[in-house]
């Protein structure tokens, strides 16, 4: 079930994870910045174009508002191709060399991007991570060449949808992904289940 956005007044993100994400608004990323600036997250340079702070922490709730503004607005489709956008200039560690690796190493990253009270929520010198935003959680299933992702985060389905599709097919071009709503955060389930499958 999708938290009230007070809920996550204590949370931020990473500022550098901030303009990955706004580079996916393409066409709409004037109107994005807008609702960023009123929402109070960022400042606006000269364009009255919003600017972050790589290393700075910024409100998760406000950001959260934002892409509720942006689904209102302009529907799924605009969110899901943000969301395609997030994988395409990730760089992974080495030890990532396939799909499950890869899925396993969004939940870390997920972690890494977002803090509490300023500081990360995920430390990889020591393996410690703090909890209260949800997790991406990958499975394979008993189907070859299958694999779901599970998310309890607060992000809207189709950005995620769009981020699964992306990285999926950054290691399999085939991957084609669906989601399941029979028990999606959007209609107050408990989780989206996203199911990756290729040829």
């Amino acid at each position: 079930m999708v938290k009230n956005r007070d809920d996550f007044k204590d949370y931020q993100v990473l500022g550098a994870n901030l303009q990955n994400i706004m580079g996916g608004f393409g066409s709409f990323t004037l109107i994005a910045s807008k609702f960023l600036l009123e929402e109070g997250i960022g400042t606006a340079d000269e364009m009255m174009m919003v600017q972050f702070k790589p290393d700075g922490w910024y409100p998760l709730d406000r950001f959260l508002r934002v892409f509720d503004r942006i689904h209102a607005e302009f529907g799924n489709f605009t969110l899901r191709q943000v969301g395609v956008h997030v994988p395409k200039n990730a760089v992974f560690p080495p030890q990532v060399t396939d799909l499950l690796s890869a899925f396993k190493t969004m939940d870390m990253g997920y972690y890494m991007n977002h803090g509490y009270k300023g500081q990360p929520l995920f430390n990889p010198d020591t393996g410690e991570m703090k909890e209260g935003i949800g997790h991406y959680k990958p499975t394979v299933g008993a189907v070859a060449n299958r694999i779901t992702v599970e998310s309890t985060t607060s992000y809207p389905c189709p950005f995620e949808e769009g981020m699964v599709t992306a990285l999926a097919q950054r290691f399999k071009p085939t991957a084609i992904v669906t989601h399941d709503k029979s028990n999606c955060r959007s209609r107050n389930g408990s989780s989206c289940v996203y199911s990756v499958s290729w040829k």
